[in-house]
């Protein structure tokens, strides 16, 4: 989940991931950016979220088995509170990647970024960026509200 945001991911979750315990204090890209407060702009977006990777946390598999009931239950509030704070515009969605035929990925402006072995790669103005978004739309169609699921 860290992969996410530091933001909305619990310390222990992150240790689970190798990842240091004070990147759960960032602040999420969206929090504190001067020229986006100045502005009347209101960040409009989707984050869509592998339900695949939402179970195995979940389940505590894999790297998570070491997870406690209770770490999960602090990672699921923090998630809840994390989708709470976002801003009207950002819709957070869990959906079959699989099923999608999506990859972990962002689109920024009409930019591509795909996270790749060290770093990622950004493609500017990608060709593919309309059947990409086709392909995120197709996949709200199967999707669930990230709270809805957490509650279940």
């Amino acid at each position: 989940m860290g992969r996410l945001t530091a933001a909305a991911t619990t310390a222990v979750v992150l240790a689970c991931e190798d990842r240091p315990a004070d990147s759960a204090d960032q602040s999420p890209f969206w929090a504190e950016d001067p020229e986006r407060a100045a502005s009347s702009e209101q960040p409009r977006g989707l984050i869509l979220i592998d339900r695949q990777q939402v179970e195995v946390i979940r389940d505590r598999r894999g790297r998570y088995r070491a997870l406690s009931e209770a770490a999960w239950q602090a990672q699921k509030a923090k998630l809840i509170k994390f989708c709470a704070a976002l801003p009207v515009g950002v819709v957070v969605l869990v959906v079959d990647f699989a099923a999608a035929q999506l990859t972990a990925s962002a689109i920024i402006g009409s930019g591509l970024v795909l996270p790749a072995p060290g770093g990622c790669i950004v493609a500017p103005r990608s060709a593919g960026l309309s059947d990409i978004i086709a392909a995120c739309e197709m996949a709200q169609d199967g999707a669930q509200d990230l709270p809805s699921l957490l509650s279940t």
